[in-house]
């Protein structure tokens, strides 16, 4: 038969035997060491059941029942192995809840994992998309990972302070100057001649609310009877009017604005 030629085979497990020729009534024998849980055991060529036998210290093997003499005791011992930058051509199974990434192991299913196609993430972001609730959203938490933002209440909106995310009532802020919200106001407070025109937008330093009245001398003054002395912040639209007073030039009593930022 002729000899292999070829690069080396990888190994993929080792092996060592200790054999032993019995004396009378023989229960121990001292190996030159082994994983317990990785051993098998011969007597006279009989693989014995673990129950025949105790390896649980490393060094030596305990038969249930003493052997008969000249006897032949075989002990086999495997090493674990880990596998180090190989390639593999075929497909890989590995059952579930069986993958661990670093320490961490990884409770997501294969077409959970899949929507991270290209993603770089660690087991524990992984893991975010374990049986995610409906409702549910993912996001970047403050140290730059992968985290999960449970489903607001009813009625709740999604909400930003500029870095975070979170959930809020929705139309709870009623105050004047909360974007989103509407106030009636004077027009014209920047001077005679400026009239507000619904759908274009203000700075609500030009704006001045409250204290609105039919009789209001709406032309002009920076304040009067039915103005607030005071003005918003941010910017507004302007989208309605009341009271039309075509002898002032057509100006409105009060103005329906919205804040938009």
């Amino acid at each position: 038969m002729a000899g292999y030629i070829g690069a080396a085979a990888v190994p993929q497990a080792t092996e060592s035997r200790d054999v032993f020729t019995a004396t009378s009534n023989q229960t121990s024998f001292a190996t030159s060491g082994y994983t317990p849980g990785f051993v098998s055991v011969y007597l006279n060529g009989v693989h014995l059941a673990r129950a025949d036998y105790t390896a649980t210290n490393g060094s030596d093997v305990v038969l249930a029942a003493g052997a008969t003499e000249d006897d032949t005791v075989e002990i086999v011992s495997f090493s674990t192995f880990e596998l180090s930058a190989q390639t593999f051509s075929g497909n890989v199974t590995i059952g579930d809840g069986n993958l661990v990434l670093g320490s961490t192991a990884v409770s997501s299913t294969a077409a959970e994992l899949n929507i991270l196609d290209g993603v770089t993430s660690t087991a524990t972001e992984l893991n975010q998309l374990d049986a995610i609730t409906r409702g549910s959203i993912l996001y970047g938490n403050a140290s730059g990972a992968t985290a999960r933002l449970a489903k607001g209440s009813a009625n709740t909106v999604l909400t930003s302070d500029g870095t975070d995310i979170s959930w809020a009532a929705g139309g709870a802020s009623t105050t004047a100057g909360a974007v989103g919200t509407y106030v009636w106001a004077m027009n014209d407070t920047a001077g005679a001649g400026e009239d507000f025109a619904y759908g274009s937008t203000y700075a609500g330093s030009t704006i001045s609310p409250a204290g609105i009245s039919s009789t209001d001398n709406v032309g002009g003054a920076a304040t009067g009877a039915g103005r607030n002395s005071s003005y918003l912040s941010g910017t507004y639209r302007a989208m309605g009017f009341s009271d039309n007073y075509g002898s002032i030039g057509g100006r409105y009593a009060s103005t329906l604005f919205v804040r938009t930022a």
